[in-house]
């Protein structure tokens, strides 16, 4: 190959690698605005979740204070009542009380909400057995004598 071939050969393949270099060049650019505007709209989705979660939070704390206040109004309200009251959840534990409910087992701190209700009328019955002198009261008789007691 003489010189000019050769010369000729180096440009055209300059001339060819350039050309690619600008294709990838504008490759290049078109990714970098396709990626821009990703970009911005992601910013603006976060911008909205931020605004939502703000104001779920804000919501839940206003819930979780509506029901803080309901709370201390039922608790008030049922430490009006005289007799004892108690509210049992579906699995038999007790929920809450008043006080005069909780004076019949005398500060005993077993009994607290949590407590079952089997425990409670074993205890009850107890206590009922030996207040009235039966002999081992069934937990069955001692419900049943308070049915009829309070009619």
């Amino acid at each position: 190959m003489t010189l000019a071939r050769q010369l000729i050969a180096e440009r055209r393949a300059r001339v060819s690698a350039e050309r690619l270099l600008i294709l990838k060049q504008a490759e290049l650019s078109l990714a970098n605005q396709k990626l821009g505007l990703r970009a911005e709209a992601l910013s603006v989705e976060i911008d909205t979740v931020r605004s939502q979660n703000e104001r779920v939070i804000s919501d839940l704390g206003a819930a979780t204070q509506q029901v803080h206040i309901a709370e201390q109004r039922l608790f008030l309200a049922l430490e009006t009542l005289k007799n004892g009251f108690a509210v049992f959840d579906a699995s038999s534990r007790l929920l809450i009380a008043n006080s005069a409910y909780f004076s019949i087992f005398d500060g005993l701190q077993a009994m607290r909400p949590g407590v079952s209700y089997s425990a409670y009328s074993t205890f009850a019955s107890s206590k009922f057995s030996k207040k009235y002198k039966e002999p081992s009261v069934s937990t069955a008789a001692f419900c049943a004598y308070c049915s009829s007691s309070s009619a």
